[in-house]
């Protein structure tokens, strides 16, 4: 347990803090969803992992200003604190050597610029297995389509039946009357007939697949 102290934990530290850089690199800012004012990636130089005081057996994520002020997650977006918990779960499993699959739901949400970008780079490339669960506003920039295209080694698409248009949905057609999720084969910018959503058929950059490449 000493060692796992004095070794380990800086040496996950500074993994944390190498692939957060990773996530944040390059970035200007990111539009912020919240209705308070909260630091963005930008404001954040360095994060880790820090006992909670000198003599404590416990320990917390951290992160610091440019200054070496420590900035508590109240003051820290949606954004850097989805970011810092990825770069602390992943430089977790790198250090330990765990190999274990990474299950995200909504990973992107409150990103946007070069942070998407970056954090599905980061999170396909730095983890064993990672199983992604984005939807269609989760990909608006070629950029994130093209990463998903070329890391992802499969991609499905889940449509809700009960979100067809009688149903006050945007689901055009209804090929199954039954209250479920149907799965198809389509990838990023591919509709078919159980997916397709009001307005797809027109927007640019979308593919319609036939039903034999649906099949």
């Amino acid at each position: 347990y000493a060692a796992i102290e004095a070794e380990q934990v800086k040496e996950l530290s500074e993994e944390m803090n190498a692939l957060f850089g990773r996530m944040a690199a390059n970035v200007a800012d990111e539009r912020s969803q919240e209705i308070d004012r909260k630091a963005t990636l930008k404001m954040i130089a360095q994060v880790g992992v820090r006992p909670l005081d000198t003599n404590s057996e416990e320990f917390e994520l951290y992160a610091l200003n440019h200054r070496g002020r420590s900035m508590p997650p109240t003051e820290i977006n949606g954004a850097s604190r989805r970011t810092l918990a990825l770069a602390f779960v992943l430089a977790l499993c790198n250090v330990s050597n765990a190999r274990a699959s990474l299950v995200a739901d909504s990973l992107l949400n409150f990103m946007s610029g070069v942070v998407r970008t970056n954090t599905l780079e980061v999170a396909t490339t730095c983890s064993t297995q990672p199983i992604l669960l984005l939807t269609g506003s989760d990909l608006e920039a070629q950029t994130e389509v093209e990463t998903i295209e070329r890391f992802a080694g499969s991609t499905y698409t889940l449509t809700g039946q009960w979100q067809h248009g009688t149903q006050r949905g945007d689901v055009v057609n209804q090929t199954d009357a039954r209250r479920v999720s149907l799965i198809c084969g389509c990838g990023p910018r591919e509709y078919c007939l159980v997916c397709e959503r009001v307005g797809q058929a027109n927007m640019p950059g979308w593919t319609h697949r036939t039903r034999e490449a649906t099949e």
